[in-house]
């Protein structure tokens, strides 16, 4: 049970009202690489910028630019602050490009820490902005800091939604996941690469080549009946049949794993969920302490399931006991939401109980009851067949 102080991030909610909102959407599957450097993309995802002709005093610019340059970061950004609080989208724009060209100069000069600490102070009050996540992103880049660099970059894939810029920023995904995998390799850290698979098949579910890796690297850590679990979830998509089923006869043949062996684990893996459609989303039928259904968006960036308190009530289901609430960083600002605990809820023939929701109403989103979280998500291996529509779980 959440604490009353807690904040929990819901990113996937920003990246769902996004969607609802606009006619882009925050879409899965992310395709493979290659383009330039994050600081090159171009537009800007957040703003057009425009020509100044004088329509501002210089004062409000200058002493930020002062600010910045004598490293005053903190009075820099209430200035930035007080910029943006005029509602002025060429003075916002003006003071947010000062900032982001100070942290590009620091970035080539080296002070890849300083640039963080700068471009983190921004995202504290606005953490969606995709030029300053991709800015910070070649930071992490620079400094050869790839865990942090691959969060960044879906963080900022799932505020994004102009097209052009999902496919670059999805690109650079690929190349930093490859930069990453290829470190760790060189360190012989085998574990470390499972867990780095083991977090992207978490995060970007649709993307089959990471099971296929998380696979190989577990057959060659010799832990055959997880590999053959990751192997099973692929092994009807139409690009890596082939590979996974060679894999499959490999372990099948290793003395430390019996084929009836492998034949069990793979049997009692599978739970195949319809899945509709909806855009580059996908909602799937659940039950909430086993009324229902109703209808989720499945989504990897949220990290707790939100439903919607129209749809518990039309179930009867009311929350017991002292209320606890936190608080949630959404597209529309932070709000304040109960925290309830459900006896169970269920997806197909698989089911956690208990689990806490968030029950939060989600402006614009009339099709459907609510968000699937990870901290459902989390208790199965789970993988999206988008050929099928399906979503395919299994537990650990």
């Amino acid at each position: 049970m959440r604490s009353a102080s807690q904040v929990v991030s819901l990113l996937g909610v920003g990246c769902l009202l996004g969607w609802l909102l606009t006619s882009d959407s925050c879409s899965w599957p992310f395709s493979n690489p290659s383009v330039g450097p994050i600081a090159s993309l171009d537009p800007p995802e957040d703003s057009t910028i425009q020509e100044s002709h004088s329509r501002y005093p210089k004062a409000p610019l200058e002493e930020l630019q002062a600010l910045l340059a004598n490293g005053q970061y903190e009075e820099a950004l209430r200035t930035y602050d007080s910029a943006r609080a005029q509602n002025d989208d060429l003075l916002g724009t003006q003071s947010k490009d000062l900032i982001l060209s100070h942290a590009r100069e620091l970035i080539g000069a080296g002070q890849n820490e300083t640039a963080q600490r700068l471009l983190k102070l921004v995202l504290q009050t606005d953490y969606r902005d995709v030029d300053v996540l991709l800015a910070l992103a070649e930071s992490q880049r620079r400094h050869k800091n790839y865990d942090a660099l691959i969060q960044t970059l879906y963080e900022a894939r799932a505020n994004a939604h102009r097209p052009e810029n999902l496919t670059a920023i999805e690109n650079q995904i690929r190349m930093a996941v490859a930069s990453y995998a290829e470190q760790l390799a060189s360190q012989d850290d085998q574990q470390g690469l499972v867990q780095l698979y083991q977090m992207l098949t978490g995060i970007e579910p649709s993307y089959t080549p990471y099971f296929l890796k998380l696979a190989e690297v577990q057959i060659a850590l010799n832990q055959y009946v997880e590999a053959s679990q990751s192997l099973e979830l692929i092994r009807h998509d139409p690009d890596l049949t082939t590979k996974a089923e060679q894999l499959l006869v490999k372990i099948e043949g290793q003395d430390e794993l019996s084929s009836e062996t492998v034949t069990d684990a793979a049997a009692g893996i599978e739970d195949a969920i319809p899945l509709a459609r909806s855009g580059g989303h996908f909602l799937v039928n659940a039950y909430l302490n086993d009324a229902g259904p109703v209808t989720l968006l499945i989504d990897t960036g949220a990290s707790m399931t939100v439903i919607k308190p129209d749809a518990l009530a039309n179930m009867g289901i009311a929350s017991s006991g002292p209320k606890t609430w936190a608080v949630f960083n959404t597209a529309n600002g932070r709000v304040q939401a109960q925290i309830m605990a459900l006896r169970r809820l269920t997806l197909g023939n698989q089911f956690i109980e208990p689990i806490d929701i968030a029950v939060m109403d989600l402006d614009g989103a009339h099709e459907i009851d609510g968000l699937l979280g990870m901290n459902a998500l989390r208790n199965f291996r789970f993988f999206i067949d988008q050929e099928r529509n399906t979503l395919v779980l299994s537990r650990e």
